[in-house]
């Protein structure tokens, strides 16, 4: 379908339905990422970034492992920008043997950056995110 589908009423899908841009419900519009970034060293490392102007609300879920497949560290974040400020929260956090990172998030450049600074003794790690950001 090249311009777009109008359901009124109950629709049913059979099957999978693949949304490879922006699903709009009523009058708010979502988007939904994910990715997997390779953080070498124990330094702060970008995991995702999403434009601020646009988007002012997303929910990750996070999942840490080291490398060699042995620790891993799970989470949920939430994360609320207007403007340069930004708040956000995680929550059911668990990890197997101890954590792996902290994340943090902050505006810069018209974004919303999201990043873990990862335990000395943990790296390389893979952090991969799942995110659905809201306007």
């Amino acid at each position: 379908i090249e311009e777009g589908i109008e359901a009124i009423g109950n629709s049913v899908i059979t099957g999978n339905l693949t949304i490879t841009d922006t699903l709009y419900i009523g009058n708010n519009s979502f988007e939904f990422n994910t990715n997997a970034i390779a953080v070498p060293l124990a330094a702060v490392t970008n995991v995702d970034a999403y434009d601020s102007t646009n988007y002012h609300f997303a929910k990750y879920f996070v999942t840490i492992r080291n490398d060699a497949g042995t620790l891993y560290h799970a989470l949920e974040l939430i994360v609320v920008n207007q403007g340069s400020n930004v708040s956000m929260t995680t929550y059911g956090e668990v990890w197997s043997n101890y954590s792996l990172g902290l994340l943090d998030a902050s505006v810069s450049g018209g974004n919303v950056v999201v990043t873990v600074n990862p335990t000395a003794n943990s790296v390389p790690l893979t952090v991969s995110t799942y995110r659905t950001i809201q306007a």
